[in-house]
């Protein structure tokens, strides 16, 4: 899930002490986040990442790796992410998820090099079923990041792995 912060929840992310507190404030901001400042990804964000993380991902759009995997990690312990992408980050993420079109995102997520870790150890192959669904989310992320830029504010990005 993505959050746009406001900066009194930035100020308490950044302040707090240890993995527990930063979930119980990520837990607050998460109850009392507007529509627009939130934005769901479902379990595409997985498919997502390894997709932005690709080697075969265009380098004019690497800043779109910031939205999941970049930016300042909040949480230290395993089994949760709690990303940080800065008001000095979201404008470029915006441009490079406002920037990719269906025919990039498809020949990427199609591409050997994306999935390889999870063709050889579970078996898993990308289909155009689990293409579609993840663009459909992917296209979600340009327009968030967007809203952040126009307002100068940081995004999250979180998720329990467990």
């Amino acid at each position: 899930m993505f959050f746009i912060l406001a900066p009194d929840e930035l100020r308490r992310l950044r302040s707090a002490k240890g993995d527990p507190s930063r979930r119980s404030i990520v837990a607050d901001i998460e109850e009392a986040a507007a529509p627009e400042a939130c934005c769901a990804v479902d379990k595409a964000w997985y498919y997502i990442n390894s997709c932005v993380k690709s080697p075969r991902f265009p380098v004019a759009h690497q800043a779109a790796q910031l939205a999941v995997s970049g930016g300042r990690q909040l949480h230290r312990g395993s089994g949760y992410v709690i990303n940080l992408v800065t008001e000095s980050q979201v404008e470029a993420a915006a441009d490079a998820l406002e920037a990719i079109g269906e025919a990039e995102f498809r020949a990427v997520f199609h591409a050997e090099e994306t999935f390889a870790f999870n063709r050889q150890h579970f078996g898993y192959t990308p289909d155009d079923e689990k293409r579609r669904y993840c663009w459909t989310w992917f296209q979600r992320l340009g327009p968030f990041f967007r809203v952040a830029a126009r307002t100068g504010r940081p995004v999250i990005f979180t998720v329990d792995c467990t």
